[in-house]
């Protein structure tokens, strides 16, 4: 009897070393530890995500190192998971390490740059893209000291308007073209304007962008109307009286139709007088560019986000010309210097 108590105690001491070594042999499963990965949300931290990523999809163990002596275990994982708007895929070194109350436990990560590690977009840009476009485009104005002086003369305009007609996105390579018509106004003009913007996915930001923060590289047609009515217009430099009739605008033909006087306003005198139809010509970015292909005819060095690009002005001939620049005003101009009929300001 004895001898068979002393056998089955032996037989349970051996039976505990071996569920002992068991536990510091049985390192963790692929499951085990995809489920230590998403209870520790490892994959939040080392890809950046718009929205939390709540299961990883797939593990695979690329390599591993196990030291039952040190009772740490190295795992190098790529793992793959998913949000409505993206998908992951990372690399990752782990660190196990043994603990005799606790077993095998995940205490580091780190990513693995050997491993693949990419973040593909699985839905397209939204409105907002273009709403953060415009918003950058705008606070440029407001940054740059040379744009601010040029706002405060009226040169500069922010868009009024814009609105998302089609966006077409090509996920396998990451880019999106989203046309956009949109309209800047004065008190004295107000286009129409067609773009088609290109927005890259970022995978560091997990966020579409739209590159750039100038009109110039998007701007593919625009149209454009003059609101200053015809009518009788005067000016006072406070030496001489200006007194302007317009008559027509026609933008169809690029001319202008007008009678101008300029008399000393103590004596009534004319100094010198012009009626008859002029040609309107454009001396901004817009000069020579076809309208209606607008990226195939620019130059290079085209400012399209100055409202000044709209500037016409008309020869009446011996240095006296006529000026409309949107932003700016209307105004009349000798080797005397100038005189404005209209001080054109932001319409609503």
């Amino acid at each position: 009897m004895k001898g068979r108590i002393l056998a089955l105690g032996t037989l349970l001491v051996l039976c505990a070393l071996l569920l002992c070594s068991c536990g510091r042999g049985g390192v963790r499963s692929e499951k085990e530890i995809m489920a230590d990965m998403q209870e520790k949300g490892v994959m939040d931290v080392v890809a950046v995500s718009d929205v939390p990523i709540e299961e990883i999809s797939s593990l695979k163990i690329l390599k591993r190192q196990t030291n039952k002596e040190r009772k740490n275990d190295f795992v190098y994982v790529t793992v793959e998971a998913d949000t409505e708007t993206a998908h992951f895929v990372r690399s990752m070194k782990l660190t196990y390490n043994y603990y005799d109350d606790q077993g095998w436990v995940l205490d580091e990560y780190e990513p693995y740059a050997e491993g693949e590690n990419s973040t593909k977009p699985l839905k397209g840009p939204d409105n907002s893209v273009v709403d953060d476009f415009f918003e950058v485009l705008h606070r440029k104005f407001d940054n740059s000291e040379k744009l601010s002086m040029a706002r405060e003369l009226g040169l500069i305009q922010e868009y009024v308007s814009w609105s998302v007609e089609s966006i077409e996105t090509d996920l396998q390579n990451s880019s999106s073209q989203i046309t956009v018509t949109a309209s800047r106004e004065t008190d004295i003009i107000k286009t129409e304007e067609t773009f088609v913007l290109l927005a890259e996915f970022s995978p560091n930001l997990c966020a579409w962008s739209i590159l750039g923060d100038s009109v110039k590289d998007y701007l593919q047609k625009l149209s454009y109307e003059w609101k200053i009515e015809p009518g009788f217009y005067v000016a006072d430099d406070g030496l001489y009286l200006y007194s302007l009739t317009l008559n027509e605008i026609n933008t169809e033909e690029n001319t202008i139709s007008l009678s101008l006087g300029k008399h000393d306003r103590h004596t009534g005198d004319a100094i010198y007088e012009y009626s008859g139809v002029y040609e309107l010509k454009k001396s901004g970015s817009l000069s020579g560019v076809d309208l209606q292909n607008i990226q195939g005819t620019i130059e290079s060095d085209a400012n399209l986000d100055s409202m000044i690009c709209f500037m016409v002005s008309a020869d009446l001939g011996e240095d006296r010309e006529i000026y409309i620049v949107p932003g700016n005003g209307m105004y009349c101009r000798d080797y005397f210097g100038s005189a404005y009929f209209i001080n054109d300001e932001c319409g609503n």
